[in-house]
């Protein structure tokens, strides 16, 4: 059951109900590893792993909110070549970032990755639902959270890219 008619708000709830230690989390956490999750595309994924490879950092050691910030940042290759400048080893200069006009979709990527990187969440509910945003982009912020709670790992990927990546 959920508290929204809206099916944008309820992958958010579910993405909720899956929060390690919540009472609602039992069946996600019986599961495992069948509930990895994907990345969006390959450019997706190379965007990702590139920057770790740039900063000569293994994405398993890292922080898992900077991952999950990474893995919004680097869903949209047009959001990614505004921030990718700003992006350092394990932080990220959200202050000297200028957005200019963007989309709700890039906009909601943006503010879930720094809500998610500065543990401030200030992105409603209320403002995801008058977005409207497109499924794949409550996906990728639901993989986004769950990134943050439990790790790089969390995402189904390849060992491609990792093995010459210095820890």
């Amino acid at each position: 059951m959920y508290f929204t008619d809206s099916p944008h708000l309820q992958s958010i709830e579910a993405a909720m109900k899956m929060i390690p230690r919540h009472p609602l989390t039992q069946d996600a956490e019986q599961k495992g590893s069948s509930m990895k999750l994907k990345f969006l595309s390959e450019d997706h994924r190379d965007r990702f792993l590139s920057l770790f490879k740039r900063l000569r950092t293994n994405p398993l050691r890292s922080e898992p909110e900077y991952c999950a910030a990474i893995y919004l940042l680097t869903a949209d290759p047009d959001l990614w070549e505004t921030v990718a400048d700003k992006v350092k080893d394990e932080s990220i200069e959200f202050k000297s970032i200028k957005l200019g006009t963007v989309d709700c979709e890039r906009y909601a990527l943006y503010k879930s990755a720094k809500d998610i990187l500065c543990h401030k969440f200030k992105l409603s509910l209320a403002e995801l639902r008058e977005m409207e945003l497109l499924d794949i982009t409550i996906k990728l912020i639901r993989t986004a959270v769950l990134v943050s709670k439990n790790g790089y790992g969390y995402i189904e990927v390849d060992k491609f890219g990792l093995d010459d990546i210095k820890v």
